[in-house]
C-alpha cells in the first residue's frame, strides 16, 4: 500500500489494519504508538482507533500537522 493508494481511498478515517499495512508494522504497535500520541491525530471509535485520512496523509507528504482553523 503506497500513500497515493491511502489518497485515493473513498473515505474519511482510516483503520489501524490500514494504515500499519502503510507503516509496515503490525496493528498492535500502531495502537500503543497512537496511544502515546501521533502527530496526524485519531479518534476513538466504536471498538478501535481510526485515523482521519486527510491528516495523515497531509502529515506523511509534509511533515506537518494539518492546519487547523478555529471557529470564530
Amino acid at each position: 500500500m503506497t500513500l497515493d493508494d491511502i489518497e485515493k481511498m473513498d473515505c474519511e478515517f482510516l483503520d489501524v489494519p490500514t494504515v500499519a499495512e502503510y507503516l509496515g508494522k503490525n496493528p498492535q504497535p500502531v495502537r500503543q504508538s497512537i496511544r502515546n500520541g501521533v502527530p496526524w491525530g485519531y479518534v476513538m471509535g466504536n471498538a478501535d482507533f481510526r485515523i482521519p485520512r486527510r491528516a495523515f496523509v497531509n502529515y506523511h507528504r509534509n511533515g506537518a500537522p494539518s492546519p487547523r482553523k478555529e471557529a470564530v
